[in-house]
């Protein structure tokens, strides 16, 4: 580039607000070169182009000076230079030409001006040179070339770095930290990145970059006038791309204008990508105050997964009773103090908890799914039971499965000594439970036995597998339940024979309540029309049907069922009333029992089989008559026979 250059791109800025073009600049650069014209020459020769026309034609000179103030300095022209400049133009003293030069050369170098001058050269020397291809010189004399260069070059000021392609900001992320979480993975962000130090137009791309590189599915923006005018893009990522693996990223963007031009990759954000939620919370105490109906609630987390995050406690999935902020590298636990009003929340809802990593990953979980201890009175700790074995006791025993050699099996789980001494513990499967009453101080250990009368009740029982849960009680009231369900695998083989079976309940007995009790002959049972109700109780064998279920039939109706057959039962009792005697009249039994016939008791083991009572009665219903001995003679029991928690099923 020769010596002329510069001055012509001044006078290009001057007039145009643009870097020379490549063939203007040569043609320019060999005429004054060869002494074919002047400077002051060349100067004036620009206000008669085309491109001036286009620009200012029918403008009049006060525009045009302020125009050349604004294309140079970036300012508005003082009031005494403008009316001096102009008067010296309208009246022919000097023509455009001389004054733009005038202008030009009037700015001291240390001044705004002088520096805007030197920004703006730079900025169009740099440009002009990268036009380096005929390709790129071509696209620069369009039109959207032009404006938009012309737009980048309005940016050039004496209070600001000569603009580039090279981004020297960060780019911001809206988490506000600089992290990338799975959400954000997966469905997708917007990057913002500032653009004051860019010199970017309209149709100019930002393509974003990962560790230097760009990304498998390229991620490129172009910018619209908006943000040209916002001075700010937002780059959307979309959702699937992939960002590798877990752990420190550097994200950057290389610029690319409409000429084939490339900045190089600038200022790079440090990033952490977290597309792993943190684990749920693993167990909670609470600890009831009955003086201020408060409660204190501890839970404990993982430690170091929630670091710089924060834990919200609600009675729904999305509303927030408490909160946890400031959560440290080395917290195993979050406590929460309820008031009264929260804990009503939380009973009448849920115990829903959002954990929040630092990098916005949430995992929601409901703490009430989770092992706990409930703490009362004077009791300080209470740890959770855990691991829970099966042990069989006879057969070939494999530790943590049965097969059909098994009938017995016994459970057992770790507890600390002496932190419920007095107490007991539960043990809950497939709907039944076992009990450990006593729990002496020295304890370590829970021990349950299941013991059923064959390998056939055992395999009914729990043939197709159980899972565990164990619930231990101090004496004063507190309790906790096992760490995770426990599971007990099966071994057993389609077809083998195994020992035993489901034997048919005996010895029914069928009890006419309220009124008059009228005679009957042997096997039978008759009902009348004083009656209200009946009980019902037959004998079962231990073990073989427990949580299964039994109903009683009378001919081809189903008068009531029993839902709670306990490893112990050895007699099943059923009922048509669950209120007081008094509370029922003769048509409650004439609904029930509409007609007589064979009373018989279906049981059914807790896998299908069933079997039907033997010796069965006939009950035989006389509602027309009221005869009969008195009741007080021969009265029923003062109250009727119950079992809490039997579902009864009533036929009509």
């Amino acid at each position: 580039m020769g010596a002329n250059a510069s001055v012509i791109q001044k006078i290009y800025i001057a007039y145009f607000n643009r870097p020379a073009d490549v063939a203007g600049l040569q043609y320019w650069e060999g005429q004054l070169d060869a002494n074919k014209i002047s400077l002051a020459g060349l100067a004036q020769s620009f206000s008669e182009q085309v491109e001036y026309q286009n620009t200012y034609g029918g403008k009049n000179t006060v525009t045009v000076v302020t125009a050349l103030y604004q294309n140079l300095f970036g300012r508005a022209p003082d009031s005494g230079g403008l009316s001096y400049w102009t008067g010296q133009i309208d009246s022919a003293a000097i023509n455009l030409g001389q004054a733009a030069l005038a202008i030009l050369n009037g700015a001291s170098p240390l001044s705004d001006d002088g520096i805007a001058i030197a920004n703006k050269l730079n900025f169009a020397e740099r440009f002009t040179a990268s036009l380096d291809t005929p390709a790129k010189a071509a696209n620069y004399t369009s039109s959207l070339g032009l404006e938009a260069v012309k737009l980048v070059m309005s940016k050039v000021l004496a209070g600001a770095p000569v603009p580039t392609l090279t981004s020297h900001a960060n780019l911001n992320f809206p988490s506000g930290h600089n992290t990338v979480n799975g959400t954000e993975a997966a469905n997708g962000l917007k990057i913002d990145l500032d653009l004051k130090d860019l010199a970017v137009s309209v149709g100019y791309k930002l393509e974003l970059m990962i560790n230097g590189e760009p990304f498998t599915s390229r991620v490129v923006h172009t910018i619209t006038m908006a943000e040209i005018l916002a001075q700010k893009a937002s780059i959307a990522v979309p959702g699937a791309t992939f960002w590798g693996v877990d752990g420190g990223k550097s994200i950057g963007v290389k610029v690319s204008d409409i000429f084939g031009n490339t900045g190089d990759l600038g200022a790079e954000t440090r990033i952490q990508l977290d597309t792993i939620a943190p684990a749920a919370g693993t167990s909670y105490t609470t600890r009831y105050n009955y003086a201020n109906s408060t409660t204190h609630l501890e839970l404990n987390i993982p430690q170091g997964e929630l670091t710089g995050g924060h834990i919200t406690l609600g009675s729904t999935e999305t509303n927030t009773l408490a909160r946890v902020d400031i959560i440290s590298a080395t917290d195993t636990k979050v406590a929460f103090d309820l008031n009264e009003a929260q804990n009503k929340s939380m009973y009448y809802g849920g115990y829903n908890v959002r954990e929040y990593d630092s990098a916005g990953n949430v995992t929601t979980f409901n703490i009430l799914n989770l092992p706990n201890a409930f703490l009362t009175g004077s009791d300080t700790k209470l740890t959770n039971p855990k691991n829970t074995s099966f042990i069989p006791v006879d057969g070939k025993g494999v530790l943590n499965t049965i097969n059909a050699s098994n009938s017995k099996l016994i459970v057992t789980a770790d507890i600390v000594a002496g932190e419920a001494t007095g107490g007991y513990a539960s043990l809950s499967m497939n709907g039944f439970s076992v009990f450990d009453r006593e729990i002496l101080a020295g304890d370590t250990k829970l021990r349950f036995e299941i013991n059923t009368d064959s390998a056939y009740a055992l395999k009914a029982l729990l043939g197709k597998g159980a899972t565990a849960s164990i619930e231990l009680h101090t004496a004063a009231g507190s309790s906790a339940y096992s760490v995770g369900w426990s599971v007990l695998e099966t071994r057993y083989l389609d077809g083998e024979a195994i020992q035993g079976g489901l034997t048919a309940p005996t010895g029914l007995i069928i009890t006419p309540l309220g009124g008059k009790v009228s005679n009957s002959s042997p096997g039978t049972v008759v009902l009348n029309g004083s009656n209200v109700a009946i009980s019902a109780e037959v004998s079962i064998v231990a073990g073989q049907a427990t949580s299964g279920y039994a109903e009683l039939w009378i001919g081809n109706q189903r008068i009531a069922s029993n839902h709670n057959i306990s490893i112990t039962d050895t007699k099943l009792t059923f009922n048509i009333i669950s209120a007081p005697l008094e509370a029922y009249d003769p048509q409650h039994l004439q609904y029930n029992v509409p007609k007589g016939g064979v009373a018989v008791v279906k049981l059914f083991d807790y896998a299908g089989h069933e079997v039907d009572s033997a010796g069965n009665l006939t009950v035989i219903t006389n509602y027309s008559s009221l005869t009969g001995y008195d009741v007080a003679t021969h009265p029923p029991p003062a109250e009727p026979v119950q079992i809490v928690g039997i579902q009864q099923d009533l036929v009509s």
